[in-house]
């Protein structure tokens, strides 16, 4: 028990300006009993003032500290990540001179209190990760001087005021990860200093034409992914030249305008030449992050995508993006994530992008219509650590390069047209976990090192026309982790895997062996008759030579 009280002693604190003759001093508290019971007040609202977290600052004595608590002088309360729970006291809205509130990080439940709203000093409210329920008090916007307000990963419900836009002062609005209904506020519109803006996962809906939020001029964080939005994505974000991360995502835009209407005909100008994506411009550079998935845009991407020098990560996938990849990728030097899959891409797939050295997290490619093959220069990519291009019409051999990308872990190759026979300098892929190469025109045998990966976890074979015997070390010891279903001359293995057993091993020994016993006994007759032939030849010479004089003597005497 006495551990755990020098350990909340040691990690809450607060700052309290108090007057001892003309000064002010940082006032801090050291005793274990007032720091419990200073958080008690917070939690229980027994008393007519509230501390929710003390940050101790300084050496000055309790008395002192005590004595700016009863003044109410109190202007720091910081009580994140201690594990507490309980409801927010309405007593917190004495503390007139609170400028910063962080309770982050617990089990904190209930509504926030309306009367927070009295705080008109109050610069910092954050409630982030705790179970905060109910609507949004109105009466925050009393605090005029708010500059951040951040509720994310909690349980509020309802419309996001539209007063909000009375805070001229906010710079930070963080409300991701609840159950926030209803329309953006067009209000937000008006708050100039805005520059972050985080509404992910929500259940927000309507347009976001309606919203100005293309006049926030220091937006650098916009992100209204996984939402309920719909309509056309408004061309103003496009010009916010400070814009660094813009997440849309997961909602329901898309390209098509009414051409009817009157109202959009300015936007419907820009909008027709092509996808909302096509509007990427020299006002975009500072861009880092975009994240357009999960929507229906439609069209080409556009080649000025280059523009983008400081993108890190474009996720484009879950479209109906169609045409080929552009090769302005290339300029993108800083790239470090690519997610291009499903969607209605064709064509190669150009060289210039594994030109980007800094690729090094993930590309994806799957499920489109590329067609060609894969570019070896997919070898420079040498710290990638995820590629996938299934499920698309690839051809020609596996790229024997992929063994430069010695970091790949996860390598998706599945379901394209690749043929032939795994290439052997795959062996290099040391860190590989998962590895699909199914549904293909691959051949020959599996090469006895992909059992030697000792990493590899998941192995994708089937249905392609491997033969021959089965590895059973590495990988191929576990059933589970391996398929090789539709691979019909395939033996061996382990027994779980139920495969015949290989009899082709003996009979090709035997086929090994008899033609050398044919051509030692072929050469041997062969030697015998030649050697035959020669003594032949030789006493038949000698033999004509001994009868020469007999028949001469035989000549005279006839003559």
């Amino acid at each position: 028990m006495g551990r755990g009280k020098k350990k909340i002693t040691e990690k809450l604190s607060f700052s309290c300006p108090t007057k001892i003759g003309s000064q002010s001093i940082s006032s801090s508290i050291s005793s274990v009993a007032t720091v419990l019971w200073c958080a008690g007040l917070l939690l229980v609202g027994l008393f007519p003032t509230a501390i929710t977290g003390i940050t101790v600052k300084g050496h000055e004595r309790d008395r002192e500290a005590l004595l700016a608590i009863k003044h109410q002088r109190i202007t720091k309360l910081d009580l994140s990540q201690q594990r507490l729970g309980g409801t927010l006291s309405p007593y917190v809205g004495n503390l007139s001179f609170l400028r910063f509130i962080n309770l982050q990080d617990n089990n904190f439940y209930g509504v926030i209190p309306t009367e927070i709203g009295r705080l008109s000093g109050l610069e910092s409210l954050i409630l982030k990760n705790n179970s905060f329920g109910g609507t949004i008090p109105v009466n925050l916007t009393h605090c005029s001087n708010l500059i951040q307000f951040i509720a994310s990963r909690n349980n509020h419900v309802g419309n996001i005021p539209a007063e909000l836009g009375n805070l001229l002062k906010l710079e930070k609005l963080h409300i991701g990860y609840n159950n926030q209904t209803g329309q953006l506020p067009t209000s937000l519109g008006n708050v100039s200093t805005l520059q972050e803006i985080f509404l992910t996962v929500n259940n927000l809906q309507g347009g976001l034409l309606d919203a100005p939020l293309g006049l926030l001029k220091r937006l650098v964080l916009l992100q209204l992914d996984i939402n309920n939005f719909s309509g056309l994505i408004p061309p103003s974000f496009y010009n916010i030249s400070s814009l660094e991360v813009l997440t849309l995502g997961g909602n329901q835009l898309h390209r098509s305008l009414p051409l009817n209407s009157e109202s959009l005909s300015n936007a419907s100008k820009l909008e027709r030449s092509d996808v909302s994506v096509n509007h990427f411009s020299g006002k975009l550079k500072n861009l880092h992050l975009i994240a357009f998935d999960g929507n229906a845009l439609t069209g080409r991407i556009p080649t000025s995508v280059g523009n983008l020098s400081l993108l890190n990560v474009i996720g484009l996938e879950d479209n109906l993006l169609e045409g080929s990849i552009p090769a302005g990728f290339e300029k993108c030097q800083n790239l470090m994530m690519m997610t291009l899959n499903s969607n209605r891409l064709t064509g190669p797939v150009p060289k210039e992008i594994c030109n980007i050295e800094t690729l090094l997290v993930y590309l994806d490619l799957s499920n489109n219509l590329l067609t060609g093959s894969f570019p070896l220069e997919v070898g420079n990519l040498k710290t990638l650590v995820q590629l996938d291009i299934s499920g698309n019409k690839f051809s020609g051999q596996i790229p024997p390069t992929l063994s430069s990308c010695t970091s790949l872990e996860t390598l998706f190759l599945g379901k394209n047209q690749f043929y032939r026979s795994i290439p052997a300098s795959l062996s290099s892929l040391r860190s590989i976990a998962e590895l699909d190469l199914s549904n293909n025109n691959l051949s020959g045998q599996i090469p006895v090192y992909v059992g030697k990966l000792s990493f590899l976890k998941c192995l994708n074979l089937s249905h392609n026309h491997f033969e021959g015997q089965v590895p059973t070390k590495g990988v191929f010891s576990n059933a589970t982790a391996i398929a090789l279903t539709g691979n019909d001359r395939l033996c061996g293995g382990i027994a779980e895997l139920h495969l015949p057993i290989c009899h082709f091993n003996e009979p090709k020994k035997q086929k090994g062996t008899v033609p050398l016993k044919l051509i030692l006994i072929v050469c041997g007759v062969l030697g015998i008759l030649f050697l035959s032939s020669l003594i032949f030849c030789w006493l038949r010479n000698r033999g004509v030579t001994k009868a020469e004089p007999s028949s001469a003597s035989a000549w005279e005497i006839q003559f």
